[in-house]
C-alpha cells in the first residue's frame, strides 16, 4: 500500500460510531497496515493504540454534538495538508457530517472514498452523501441505502461489527463492582447502556419499570441505566413521576460497560431506531441475553425467543410483561444467554469484522 487510510469520523465521545472507528484503527495496526484517525477529540481516543496518529478536528464543540459553525471548512483545510504529507490511499468516512467531508476530500484530492452507514434514518435525505463503496453496518441499513437512498446495490457491502470478548467476572469482582456501584447485597441488576436521546427512548423504559411497581412487581430489582445526554434531566423528572428512584440509578458514558454487563441478570433496550448497536454483542460475549426493541438491525442477531427477546418499540405495557418474565424465569435468561454467545462466537468476532473491511480496502491498496 502506497500509503495510510485516513479514518475520518465526528467526535470521538462515548457511542458506538467512535467505538468502530477505534476498534477498526486498531485492528488495521495488528495487521500492520497503517491509518490515520481524524476526528473532534474525546474520551475514547484513550483506546486508540499509541502508535496510530491521530488529527484532531474542530468539527463539533467539544462533548456536545453540536457542530461548529467554521468547522467544516477548518478540518477540510487541516485534513487536505494531511493527504499531502502523508500521501493518504483512501479516505473512510463514518458519519454523515464526515462523510460529505470525505467526498469533497477525496474529489479534490482524486482518492477513492469509502463511508460506512451506522444507523436507519430519513431526516436530511438529500443532504446526505455517501462513498464510493458504502458499507452497511446491518441489512437493514443496506435495504434502506438501497430503496430509499437509490444507491447501487454493487456499490453497497454489509459487514456486520466485530467485537473482542469481554472478560467474564468471577463472584469476588461482581462484588468489588457492586460495592463500588454503593449497591447493596442481594439487589437483583438489569442493565441498559447508551446515550440519553430521543433514538434510544429511555422513557418507555422508565414507564414499563412504573407498571411494574405499580404491579408488585419490582422487589429488590435495580436498573442501572448507563449514558449521558440531553434528556437526563426530563427522564430524571419521568422517574420522580413514576416513584421509582429507588429502583433506577444512572451512571456516566465513561462507566465501565464491561462491568456492568457482568453484574446484570440480563440487559434491556428500548431503542426506536438503530443501525446495529454494540451493546447487542458486547453482552452476549459472556452469555448475557437482551430484551430489546424490533428496530434496524436488532432482529439480525437477535432472534426471538432464542438469543434474546424482541418487543414492539414505544410500548411499557409489553416491555413490562416480558422483564417480568425473565424475572421470573432465571432458567430461560441462561438459556438466551448461552445461545446468544454462540452467535456471537460463530458469526461477530473482531476478527472477521476486520477481514470483511480489508476485502473493501484492497481494491485500492
Amino acid at each position: 500500500m502506497k500509503g495510510p487510510i485516513l479514518l475520518v469520523t465526528d467526535e470521538l465521545s462515548p457511542g458506538g460510531v467512535a467505538r468502530h472507528v477505534i476498534d477498526l484503527a486498531n485492528g488495521l495496526a495488528e495487521r500492520r497496515i497503517e491509518s490515520i484517525v481524524a476526528a473532534t477529540d474525546g474520551p475514547f481516543r484513550n483506546r486508540l493504540h499509541a502508535s496510530i496518529p491521530f488529527v484532531e478536528l474542530p468539527l463539533l464543540n467539544p462533548n456536545s454534538g453540536q457542530k461548529k459553525l467554521w468547522g467544516f471548512p477548518s478540518s477540510y483545510k487541516i485534513l487536505k495538508k494531511v493527504i499531502q504529507r502523508e500521501r493518504v490511499t483512501l479516505i473512510h468516512s463514518h458519519k454523515r457530517y464526515t462523510d460529505l467531508l470525505g467526498r469533497v476530500l477525496a474529489r479534490r484530492m482524486s482518492l477513492p472514498h469509502i463511508s460506512t452507514c451506522h444507523n436507519i434514518f430519513s431526516s436530511l435525505k438529500h443532504f446526505s452523501v455517501f462513498g464510493d463503496t458504502t458499507i452497511a453496518c446491518s441489512k437493514a441499513v443496506e435495504e434502506m441505502l438501497v430503496t430509499k437512498f437509490k444507491k447501487d446495490p454493487d456499490t453497497v457491502r454489509q459487514i456486520y461489527s466485530g467485537i473482542l470478548p469481554f472478560k467474564e467476572y468471577q463472584e469476588g469482582e461482581k462484588g468489588k463492582i457492586l460495592k463500588d456501584m454503593l449497591v447493596a447485597h442481594g439487589k437483583r441488576i438489569i442493565g441498559s447502556v447508551g446515550q440519553l436521546i430521543a433514538s434510544k427512548d429511555r422513557a418507555t423504559l422508565i414507564r414499563a419499570i412504573g407498571i411494574l411497581k405499580e404491579r408488585n412487581a419490582l422487589g429488590n430489582v435495580l436498573f442501572a441505566i448507563l449514558g449521558e445526554g440531553e434528556q437526563k434531566a426530563m427522564l430524571e423528572e419521568l422517574i420522580c413521576k413514576e416513584e421509582i428512584d429507588d429502583h433506577v440509578i444512572f451512571r456516566g458514558s465513561m462507566s465501565n460497560v464491561e462491568a456492568l454487563i457482568n453484574v446484570a441478570e440480563f440487559m434491556v433496550l428500548s431503542s426506536v431506531r438503530e443501525g446495529f448497536p454494540y451493546i447487542l454483542l458486547e453482552a452476549a460475549s459472556i452469555g448475557k441475553p437482551h430484551i430489546a426493541t424490533d428496530v434496524g438491525g436488532v432482529s439480525e442477531f437477535i432472534v426471538d425467543g432464542e438469543t434474546g427477546i424482541l418487543i414492539p418499540p414505544s410500548d411499557p405495557g409489553k416491555f413490562a410483561d416480558t422483564i417480568q418474565e425473565l424475572l421470573d424465569k432465571p432458567a430461560l435468561v441462561k438459556k438466551l444467554g448461552r445461545s446468544a454467545r454462540e452467535k456471537y462466537n460463530k458469526q461477530f468476532t473482531y476478527e472477521r469484522f476486520i477481514d470483511q473491511t480489508l476485502e473493501v480496502y484492497r481494491p485500492y491498496f
